[in-house]
């Protein structure tokens, strides 16, 4: 397993360590922890590293917490649109 970072905070001020082939990204909400959502804004700088990954030959995997609103699948969408040129699937 490559990378489990804490993805609460936004890019760059979130740390991330790989280590290995496989990058795990757990998002656990934005400004509200099991509540925010992150948005296309908020996406697109995780969307930009995980093509950089995708690219080194990594696989990526990224999952949505459950929230008290039901933004977990909105932005697992909206991550899996920014990706669709990448081989997201």
């Amino acid at each position: 397993m490559g990378l489990s970072p804490l993805t609460g905070r936004p890019l760059p001020a979130c740390p991330t360590w790989v280590t290995g082939d496989v990058v795990y990204l757990r998002f656990h909400g934005s400004a509200v922890v099991y509540g925010g959502r992150y948005g296309r804004e908020g996406l697109q700088p995780w969307a930009t590293r995980i093509q950089e990954w995708l690219c080194e030959g990594r696989r990526v995997y990224a999952y949505f917490n459950n929230d008290a609103f039901g933004f977990a699948l909105e932005d697992a969408r909206e991550l899996r649109e920014l990706l669709s040129g990448a081989g997201a699937r």
